[in-house]
C-alpha cells in the first residue's frame, strides 16, 4: 500500500497517494498493531506504555513514512485529522484514505461518488488484514436515576437487533450483532470489508481512566508530528510519548 501510494503521487503530483494525518491517532494504530506493537500492556486498570517497544516503533516508522513530498507533504498533512483525510479523498485530492464505515456518507457526498471501492486495510503479511480499532459508545443506566424501569427498557430497545438495523439504515452505525451485520453487508456492498476486518482482528485502547487524559493531551499526535516534522527521531519521540503515557497511568493509580 505504501509503495502504491508513492507510485500514484509520482504519476499524479497534484494528488496525495494516500491521505494521512499527524492528528489521526486511530488511523495510525493499525500500523502499530500490524507490526506486533501495542499501545500499552497490563490489565485491570494497571498499565504501562509499550509505544516505545521495538515492534511499535516499526509500526510508527511505517505510518510516518507516508508523510513527505513523495506522498502526503508533512507541511500540509502533519496537522490533518481523520475527518480531514476523508475530506481530501472525497473531494478527489487523494487516491486513498483510511476511514471507517461511518465515513461512507461523507464520501458519497463528495466528487468521488460512484468512482471508488472499499477494501480492508492490509497487514504486513500478504493477504492479511491489519488489526483495526473497534470502539463506540456505551449504553448504561445511572444509579441515581428516578426512572430506572423506563431507562432500562430504553437501553434494551436501543441495544436490540431491530434498533441496530434501523440505526444502520438511518445513520450508518455498524450493528454489533453478527447476524444483523451480515445482513447489512448483504444489502450494502461497502459494509463487507468492515465486516471482514472485524472478523480478522480488532483492538481497543487501554481500559484505563488515564486514556482520556492521554487522548485529550494529544500524546500520540504530538509524537507523530515531531517525527514527520523532523524535530525528533522515532526512538526519541516514542520514548517521550511513553513517559507521558506512564505519568498518566500512574496518576490514576
Amino acid at each position: 500500500m505504501v509503495s502504491t501510494a508513492k507510485r500514484i503521487r509520482a504519476a499524479e503530483p497534484g494528488l496525495y497517494g494516500i491521505a494521512v494525518g499527524g492528528a489521526y491517532t486511530y488511523g495510525a494504530m493499525p500500523f502499530i498493531w500490524a507490526h506486533g506493537g501495542e499501545l500499552a500492556t497490563g490489565k485491570g486498570g494497571s498499565y504501562a506504555s509499550a509505544i516505545d517497544s521495538a515492534d511499535a516503533r516499526k509500526g510508527i516508522e511505517a505510518y510516518t513514512s507516508l508523510f513527505g513530498d513523495d506522498n502526503c507533504p508533512a507541511a500540509k498533512c502533519a496537522g490533518m485529522t481523520g475527518n480531514d483525510t476523508v475530506t481530501a479523498f472525497a473531494s478527489g485530492k487523494a487516491a486513498m484514505a483510511i476511514g471507517g464505515d461511518f465515513s461512507h456518507a461523507a464520501v458519497e457526498a463528495g466528487t468521488v461518488k460512484g468512482k471508488y471501492a472499499v477494501v480492508p486495510l492490509p497487514g504486513v503479511e500478504a493477504g492479511s488484514i491489519a488489526p483495526a480499532f473497534a470502539g463506540g459508545n456505551n449504553l448504561g443506566v445511572l444509579k441515581s436515576t428516578s426512572h430506572r424501569t423506563l431507562a432500562v427498557d430504553l437501553m434494551k430497545r436501543l441495544a436490540s437487533k431491530k434498533a441496530q438495523g434501523a440505526l444502520f439504515e438511518g445513520m450508518g452505525f455498524l450493528p454489533t450483532f453478527s447476524d444483523v451485520r451480515q445482513q447489512a453487508a448483504a444489502n450494502e456492498a461497502f459494509v463487507k470489508p468492515f465486516v471482514e476486518t472485524l472478523a480478522a482482528d480488532t483492538k481497543f485502547v487501554p481500559a484505563s481512566p488515564a486514556w482520556a487524559q492521554i487522548d485529550s493531551t494529544q500524546v500520540l499526535p504530538t509524537m507523530f508530528q515531531e517525527i514527520v516534522s523532523g524535530k525528533k527521531e522515532v526512538a526519541a519521540a516514542s520514548a517521550d510519548a511513553a513517559r507521558k503515557m506512564n505519568e498518566a497511568f500512574g496518576s490514576v493509580g
